[in-house]
């Protein structure tokens, strides 16, 4: 199905969704290419002033995703004083931008006036202005910013998230170089060598030994850099690193009058787990008492069940201040057809040190910093074994298999995301459409498509699945969804046996019929995820009900 033309034109009016429709195209022009130049856009002078100002105000509500790259190119292109108002206040109110999208915001709004007459933009702009602006703010800035605030280091820490891996693996690189250096430095490097990108954890450690190694009488002030190599000795769950961290200790231990004070372990006093979406992604967010501190942590671990943790969003107060917790608790509550469970400490410790395992190259320097701030140090990675029997019970028997095609139809009501939205999917759905008039999939019928698409997609989804299946099965029996749950831990099992994948399992099958039903109501309606607009904007808005 080709997709419809954008705009107005000589063959058609303007339509409703012509403006969401170049909003669309606009986001998918490469990030650097900047803002382009739209003034001479025959498609500004077409379309209703109303309808690009609401489609406009629709996709600022949500920045860091692809609409909101378009949006913000729209603005430029209208220069309208209340759109570019209501881009300051978007910009305002939505904190944690990745640092591109914070700057092509910025940039819009430069010369207007706005970020000099809001405190929060202005500060937004400075902080930006520090951290890419040149190699004195990438290092001499970094190592000043660090020395000042030891206490603040995960906000350099969030800063290199968003810099390309190559260039903070150079600029980590050259933090050691200068001979001694700082307790904030030393922390940073420390952290940073618990990275799962390899150069990155390899400049931190190469920084770390730069600075000289630790003198085996040294006395006086305490020595940061002794306490680094002890933790990553003691704690880094890379055995090589473990090892080259014993070597540079040099034979010493713990002394009390060498190191500084210990602090006692946070203290967990909230969680919450969120289910998930079709990709595998939700979140694990705990709130910790640091007495040592005197601060309340809370963080939220945005995990993916392949990918492990890719982001964590974090909030530092006072002790007796809850609320920066409470508000970050109620946006993961607020999340849409997401399940919830709060107050299962266990589930959520399990999970996140289950996800820890799958950890790689994407996932975000800071994770180490609110591992420690709210689990501790000595949490590690490890399989989720599952929650512990309530009262010594047994685990429930898993149901009889003649009953797995009701129950798969049961997890995925409960799970709507729960849909293969691929390519080919949408060409079977289209074929079944045009071949049986309209009728829904039918899985006796259309044997054959669905025996194709398992054999050219699903079967290689089947471990995303399983892995669903296991997490949401967990969190069900915890929130005292019993049968939900053995329904979900029975076909994770069964997805782990070669024996059942095929594409007449049950879940397989009921997954296929709900996959295909769907790209069939979205063909009828016309979009078709085969277009990247349609699809680059159903990623920013979620599925069409």
């Amino acid at each position: 199905m080709a997709p419809l033309p954008i705009g107005p034109g000589p063959d058609r009016p303007p339509a409703p969704g012509d403006a969401d429709r170049l909003i669309d195209e606009l986001a998918l022009i490469p990030e650097d290419e900047g803002n382009p130049d739209l003034l001479d856009h025959p498609w500004l002078d077409t379309l209703p002033p109303e309808a690009l100002a609401l489609a406009v105000r629709s996709a600022l509500g949500d920045l860091s995703s692809p609409r909101g790259l378009g949006a913000i190119r729209l603005v430029v292109a209208l220069a309208d004083p209340t759109l570019l108002d209501t881009l300051a206040d978007a910009l305002a109110g939505q904190p944690g931008l990745p640092v591109d999208r914070l700057w092509h915001a910025l940039e819009a709004l430069e010369g207007t006036g706005r970020i000099e007459r809001s405190p929060e933009l202005f500060a937004l702009r400075e902080e930006l202005v520090e951290l890419i602006d040149g190699d004195d703010a990438s290092l001499e800035g970094l190592i000043e910013q660090i020395e000042e605030e030891p206490e603040d280091v995960w906000i350099p820490l969030q800063g290199l998230a968003e810099i390309e891996p190559e260039v903070r693996a150079e600029i980590v690189a050259e933090l050691g170089t200068g001979g001694a250096i700082g307790p904030g430095t030393v922390e940073l490097l420390r952290l940073l060598c618990y990275s799962s990108e390899p150069g990155l954890r390899r400049s931190a450690l190469e920084s770390l030994e730069s600075a000289g190694p630790v003198a085996p009488d040294e006395l006086g002030e305490p020595d940061h850099r002794l306490a680094a190599w002890l933790d990553l000795g003691a704690h880094h769950p890379d055995p090589e690193v473990a090892s080259r961290a014993r070597r540079n200790l040099g034979g010493r231990t713990r002394t009390e009058r060498s190191l500084p004070a210990r602090r006692s372990a946070p203290r967990i006093v909230s969680s919450l787990v969120t289910g998930l979406d079709g990709r595998g992604r939700g979140q694990i967010a705990l709130v910790a008492e640091d007495q040592g501190r005197s601060r309340r942590v809370a963080a939220a671990f945005a995990c993916d069940v392949i990918e492990g943790v890719f982001a964590v969003v974090g909030r530092i107060a006072p002790i007796d201040d809850p609320e920066p917790a409470e508000a970050l608790l109620s946006e993961l509550r607020s999340l849409p057809d997401r399940d919830a469970v709060e107050g299962a400490h266990a589930l959520a410790l399990g999970l996140l040190a289950g996800s820890l395992l799958f950890c790689g190259p994407g996932t975000t320097p800071a994770l180490r910093y609110w591992l420690e701030r709210t689990v501790g140090p000595d949490f590690r990675p490890k399989p989720f074994a599952g929650l512990a029997d309530v009262d010594g019970d047994p685990p429930p028997l898993p149901p009889p298999f003649e009953e797995m095609a009701g129950r798969a139809r049961h997890v995925l009501d409960a799970c709507p995301g729960w849909l293969d939205d691929s390519d080919l999917t949408f060409e079977l759905a289209e074929e079944l459409l045009l071949r049986w008039s309209g009728a829904l999939p039918d899985p006796a019928r259309d044997a054959g498509a669905y025996r194709f698409l398992f054999e050219h997609r699903l079967v290689g989804q089947l471990e995303l699945y399983r892995r669903l299946l296991s997490w949401m099965g967990w969190l069900w029996r915890a929130d005292g969804a019993l049968e939900l749950s053995r329904s979900a831990l029975a076909m994770a099992e069964q997805l782990s046996d070669p024996q059942h994948v095929v594409p007449a399992h049950p879940f397989t099958s009921a997954l296929s019929t709900r996959s295909l039903a769907a790209a069939q109501a979205m063909l009828r309606r016309g979009v078709d995820l085969r277009d990247p607009s349609a699809r680059a904007r159903v990623d920013a808005d979620g599925w069409p009900s």
